[in-house]
């Protein structure tokens, strides 16, 4: 009777995907290409490329408002700052890197020539209070956005505001275009997205 057990576990023991209070699976477990990144939701995605398990084509997700409206916040936020940090280094080419030639380029270098701004120090991106309250347009090359800004921790004179930001974008590179307040009606920046030719330092 022993020799019998003993032989019973043995051949469990030899045969593959037997255990004790288990069965064999099914079927191959489905292998995922681990060169291929992963989404948010756990699938695939390849750049105009099929997928090397499946054969499907790429999965695209797409962001929710939220997701969205704080991905703007990160492009935007430096674009903002960028505009004090180079009239408080008084540096003309800094500021025309990150704001197109209008009205609000034009008081950066008035503002850099007169030393008009009383600058406490040098504006930092983590001393910089900024968000982004709602996206007003999100166009391939032009997005506007109500936000929330308060430069005080570096700006003696500085006040917390809330305004409407226009941004341009050009070469694949984002710029600060126009900057209103907040109860600007929409067909004032609404037309700063329908200018056929923008100027750029």
């Amino acid at each position: 009777m022993f020799e019998r057990i003993r032989a019973i576990l043995v051949t469990a023991l030899l045969v593959p995907g037997v255990a004790c209070g288990s069965s064999p699976p099914t079927s191959a477990p489905t292998l995922r290409d681990p060169s291929l990144p992963t989404t948010a939701a756990g699938t695939s995605t390849t750049s105009g490329a099929l997928d090397a398990v499946t054969g499907a084509p790429p999965t695209t997700v797409t962001p929710t408002p939220a997701e969205r409206r704080l991905e703007i916040e990160a492009l935007t936020k430096p674009l903002w700052l960028g505009w004090y940090a180079a009239v408080a280094a008084g540096d003309v080419d800094a500021l025309g890197s990150t704001v197109a030639r209008t009205r609000v380029h034009a008081d950066g270098v008035a503002a850099i020539a007169t030393a008009g701004l009383d600058f406490t120090k040098q504006p930092r991106m983590e001393d910089y209070a900024f968000s982004v309250i709602d996206v007003l347009r999100d166009d391939a090359d032009c997005i506007v956005v109500a936000l929330r800004e308060d430069p005080t921790s570096f700006l003696a004179d500085g006040v917390a505001a809330e305004r409407i930001g226009v941004f341009w974008l050009r070469d694949e590179r984002w710029y600060l275009a126009t900057s209103w307040t907040i109860d600007a009606p929409e067909f004032a920046w609404g037309d700063d997205c329908s200018l056929m030719v923008r100027d750029y330092a």
